[in-house]
């Protein structure tokens, strides 16, 4: 599979099928016959899709505000920008390289690790990355947020808005 551009997050209880399912009836209504679907670890899938990422979750948040019960399934949605190795150099690499120059100066920023399957420092990696970044250091009411998701063999990286996640849960 081409990089994934989508993490979806799903309902152990209700299954890897039936979050992909709905993964695959969400996108085909929003135009996208093609998307691919590749299961990272349990409870997540890496989702290709030839639609715009955050369009994607903006979409999905007004399914969900029409009608409630046809997302019952996946549980967040959270969009990808960069992919890189598993390494400290390469997330700095990518940081520095793809994200540092869209935070100002006046921008408040918080960085989020999610570290899924990783021996990784995450203090370290929150620590080199925001001297990096020319904003204030605001984890409250950041602007713009740096996450990353940790996995075993590769790193998801996106600067985020603060609608670009949806959750049920309402994060």
């Amino acid at each position: 599979m081409e990089e994934a551009n989508l993490l979806v997050f799903y309902d152990s209880k209700a299954g890897y099928l039936a979050a992909k399912n709905e993964v695959q009836t969400i996108l085909t209504k929003l135009g996208d016959q093609k998307s691919e679907e590749e299961l990272l670890e349990s409870g997540i899938i890496a989702v290709k899709t030839e639609l715009r990422n955050r369009k994607v979750i903006e979409e999905v948040r007004d399914i969900f505000v029409s009608n409630p019960l046809s997302i019952n399934s996946t549980l967040k949605w959270v969009p990808i920008d960069y992919w890189c190795n598993p390494t400290l150099k390469d997330i700095i690499s990518t940081v520095k390289e793809e994200i540092a120059s869209l935070i100002t100066e006046k921008d408040r920023f918080a960085i989020e690790v999610e570290k899924h399957e990783s021996n990784l420092n995450k203090k370290e990696m929150q620590n080199k990355i925001a001297e990096l970044i020319k904003g204030k250091p605001d984890s409250d009411y950041p602007d713009k947020t740096i996450r990353i998701d940790l996995f075993k063999e590769r790193v998801g990286i996106t600067l985020l808005g603060k609608h670009d996640v949806f959750s049920l849960a309402g994060e």
